[in-house]
């Protein structure tokens, strides 16, 4: 097996993420370490001129759409663009930092395949993951296109005078976070195929192919490689996709909010640009779920061992003490993605749209409170008098 195969196979991801600024390097096809050539360079100064770009846009364009009659609303749509400005331009200069952790998951990765196929005769595809690359790579920029014409479409029906420029702006923003989230989704798949590699392992033995105590204490160790990358992925990509979906949730809570506080006003035509732009969103928030859903099966593949494990004790009492050793590693190594932020149940999704719900009711009470105080202020009164 050569090395590079690995790296050929994420190459489309890679490349997409050069060209918006993220993770700027060169694998070197040898050793897995990071050097730069000269488009690199080029890359990483496009990816800092995109940055003062959306820095330009955000300050010179006049917000698509001014809600009029809600003072709430136009308090907090420029903070949260303003916030997702900040956030993208610090994961852009922070991935500079990432370079060698980003490294030492595919050199981890490597080392591992190999080790299955000198111990176990199991190969890894790398072909099949290059076309499941590019297959990502297709759909996000399909999404990405479908996003950008709804909510062109919504400007050009309900606020024409709106720039092109925030489509732009916004264009650029949603591009960053789909490559982050495939980037994360595609790593979350490469520790779930490992680990379901160790099970197949371990459930051979089960199906009377033994399983000396070398190859015991070998899968033992590539079962705790596999959760340092966890912990690499955890720290190369985890702050930023909390931070993006934090962003994310406040733009649909604020839709939502509209929906719910414009319903019953006078305003009821602009029902269907709000409708138009939370579809938009729904969009990348699917995409996060999915991802989600990804890193929680992975935990649960991993988790998965300790139970092969304790079935295979039953049948090889010689090699109690090299199982319970192996199980004790499995139950007490987290193997959760962002300190189990990501764990997908139904408890997760009954805990977003109880935040969801609370947010809007919050909303809509101190939206209400801003306009009693307004119609009681002093110089309403003195007007109406």
């Amino acid at each position: 097996m050569k090395k590079p195969a690995l790296y050929e196979s994420i190459k489309p991801l890679h490349i997409a993420a050069k060209l918006l600024g993220f993770l700027v390097f060169t694998v070197d096809d040898e050793k897995f370490t990071p050097k730069f050539k000269f488009c690199d360079i080029f890359f990483i100064l496009s990816g800092i001129s995109s940055n003062f770009l959306m820095n330009y846009i955000y300050w010179t364009t006049i917000f698509d759409f001014v809600f009029e009659r809600s003072s709430i609303i136009n308090i907090s749509i420029p903070f949260i663009t303003l916030s997702q400005n900040i956030i993208v331009i610090t994961i852009t200069i922070a991935g500079f930092f990432k370079i060698h952790k980003v490294c030492d998951i595919l050199r981890k990765f490597s080392e591992i395949d190999e080790e299955f196929g000198k111990c176990f005769n199991i190969k890894i595809d790398y072909e099949k993951q290059k076309q499941k690359a590019v297959k990502l790579i297709v759909s996000m920029s399909l999404m990405v296109i479908v996003i950008v014409l709804i909510r062109y479409t919504s400007n050009l029906i309900y606020s024409p005078t709106s720039s092109i420029k925030t489509n732009i702006y916004y264009f650029m923003c949603f591009c960053g976070s789909t490559v982050l989230l495939l980037s994360f989704k595609f790593a979350a798949l490469g520790v779930k195929m490992r680990f379901e590699n160790v099970n197949k392992c371990l459930r051979s033995s089960l199906n009377y192919q033994e399983l000396s105590s070398h190859q015991l204490k070998k899968l033992a160790k590539i079962h705790m490689k596999i959760t340092d990358i966890i912990q690499l992925i955890n720290q190369t990509f985890s702050l930023a996709l909390m931070l993006y979906f934090i962003i994310f949730f406040c733009w649909c809570c604020m839709y939502c909010f509209l929906i719910v506080s414009t319903s019953k006003e006078v305003w009821l035509n602009y029902s269907g640009y709000i409708l138009l732009r939370l579809t938009a969103n729904i969009f990348i928030d699917g995409l996060m779920f999915n991802a989600i859903r990804t890193a929680s099966l992975a935990e649960m593949e991993g988790i998965k061992t300790a139970r092969i494990l304790f079935e295979i004790r039953i049948d090889k009492i010689g090699e109690t003490e090299t199982i319970s050793s192996f199980i004790d590693q499995v139950k007490f190594t987290s193997m959760k993605f962002s300190c189990g932020l990501f764990s997908y149940d139904w408890k997760f999704l009954f805990k977003f749209l109880s935040a969801v719900i609370m947010y809007v009711i919050f909303m809509m009470q101190f939206d209400s409170s801003i306009r009693g105080s307004k119609i009681c202020s002093p110089n309403n009164s003195t007007n109406s008098v």
